[in-house]
């Protein structure tokens, strides 16, 4: 179906990050999850 070929190409934008505008001054992937990673590490211990 067309809609399903539409939420598809959605989707794929969404997690490339294609429908906001980025910030230049944003972190990058990599590090925020290395952060977010170090903050769930101390609060479980």
């Amino acid at each position: 179906m067309k809609t399903d070929h539409l939420s598809k190409d959605i989707l794929q934008k969404v997690f490339k990050g294609d429908l906001v505008l980025q910030n230049v001054n944003d972190e990058p992937e990599r590090v925020l999850l290395e952060r977010i990673m170090g903050e769930k590490d101390v609060l479980t211990k």
